[in-house]
């Protein structure tokens, strides 16, 4: 009788153990259901300083909550022809971070982020400027991360040598201009044993590259197109275009002030950091490169870009955060970029390394902090008003295929500073490559 019940007893507990595991494990997908993976995809060219503002941030992130896991993935060689690849796949990242407006909208690739700011309420909270150059077809497509604005960095230690007046002792009396720029980069080159070969440059140009060249034509009063926004007509066999190029050319062939492979490779910055070249003419992307090559704060320092014989443009370039349209978790991706833009740990963290002032207004007052250190550079003030500055151009031209009319000027450019073809060749050459590449892009 007693074996019978302990059998009976048994038989209930075993019962009862199935039964609570059937329910856990009906309960396991809702109750304590796995997070949502939300992929990133950032290009290995991005650099050292983004890479490491990300990774931090999203260890931030994931350690914040644990309803979404966010993973990034790293891609090298072209970003965008990686970025296509995947799409053709149907396997889609969730957030995208590209400075490519124009590519990623004129080939569909991104999320419209309209209604998400507008319920976040978050669109006067951006720098205006940025949300502008955010604009794709009337839709935002991207959230901005960083406003850039371009300035002249100067190696204080080479002027002084020199015995001239930086450009920020220039620019505040209104003299920093093309002519006191250019006068100042022949006191600084030197041959210092007479062989020949200058090993001091006063400046340096990449005039091969559309996002480094614009504000040079503009200067002079020129563009590349009739618009920076969606152009119709290309500008390159102007006046104004051929003022400028001709001005930098002189600087290369003439006044020997600049070096042949600084002006049509990327050898500038390089050069800057290894106490070279006495100026640049960068994005605020140049302080987290100068640091990252061991560049000492107290040699450089920032200025306004020289005044031309035309204009005095102010220039910014928008870096980016967009959802892909195939992004089957729109909704924690958004959760996901919004906390990297507003969270105040995440902007100290992004502005501390990369030294790019951020976009979103509230953490503005945490730049000069994030990137300032021991008092360097000392006119972070420059910056700060030309990221604000109503009427900024983008260093990129908004036009679907940007990277198109790229690779159309850079060897055309390239032969003309080697003398390899005269200045109206080259325009002529690329005015019909870059009329050529709006024919298809224009609408019908």
């Amino acid at each position: 009788m007693r074996s019978v019940k302990s059998g009976r007893k048994w038989h209930v507990w075993l019962l009862c153990c199935t039964l609570i595991s059937l329910c856990l494990g009906l309960l396991t997908p809702f109750g304590t259901a796995q997070p949502i993976v939300v992929e990133h995809l950032l290009s290995t060219g991005s650099g050292a300083a983004i890479s490491q503002a990300t990774e931090e941030i999203v260890e931030l992130f994931n350690a914040s909550q644990d309803k979404i896991q966010v993973k990034v993935t790293y891609v090298g060689g072209n970003y965008l022809e990686q970025l296509i690849l995947r799409v053709a796949a149907g396997d889609y990242p969730d957030v995208l971070t590209s400075s490519l407006l124009g590519e990623i909208g004129g080939l569909g690739l991104a999320l419209p982020l309209d209604d998400f700011i507008e319920r976040d309420n978050l669109r006067k909270q951006f720098v205006p400027s940025a949300l502008e150059h955010s604009i794709w077809d009337g839709q935002l497509i991207q959230l901005p991360q960083y406003v850039q604005p371009v300035s002249t960095y100067y190696n204080q230690t080479l002027f002084q040598k020199a015995g001239v007046e930086n450009p920020w002792e220039m620019s505040r009396k209104g003299v920093w201009n093309w002519e006191t720029m250019a006068k100042a980069a022949r006191a600084i080159t030197k041959d210092a044993n007479g062989d020949g070969v200058y090993e001091i440059w006063g400046m340096s140009v990449r005039a091969h590259e559309v996002h480094r060249v614009g504000w040079w034509l503009s200067q002079a009063g020129g563009y590349f197109f009739d618009h920076y926004i969606n152009p119709t007509e290309s500008r390159m066999n102007t006046p104004e275009v051929a003022l400028a190029y001709s001005f930098l050319h002189s600087l290369v062939h003439e006044t020997n002030t600049m070096p042949l492979d600084a002006a049509i490779t990327t050898r500038g910055m390089p050069y800057f950091s290894q106490h070279n070249v006495g100026m640049i003419f960068e994005g605020v992307w140049a302080i987290g490169y100068m640091r990252t090559q061991g560049m000492p704060d107290e040699e450089w320092d920032i200025a306004t870009l020289p005044k031309g014989p035309v204009a005095e443009p102010t220039y910014i370039h928008i870096g980016g955060l967009q959802i892909s349209r195939g992004s089957k978790n729109p909704e924690a991706a958004w959760e996901w970029i919004k906390f990297l833009m507003t969270n105040r740990e995440a902007g100290i963290i992004a502005m501390k390394h990369t030294g790019r002032p951020s976009a979103y207004i509230p953490h503005l007052s945490l730049y000069t902090d994030a990137i300032v250190v021991q008092g360097r550079p000392a006119n972070t003030q420059v910056l700060i008003d030309a990221m604000l500055a109503p009427s900024s151009m983008p260093v990129f031209p908004i036009v679907a295929n940007e990277a198109a009319f790229n690779r159309a000027l850079g060897p055309e450019v390239q032969k003309y500073f080697r003398n390899q073809q005269s200045l109206s060749q080259m325009q002529q050459n690329i005015h019909t490559q870059f009329e050529a590449l709006l024919s298809e892009i224009r609408p019908k």
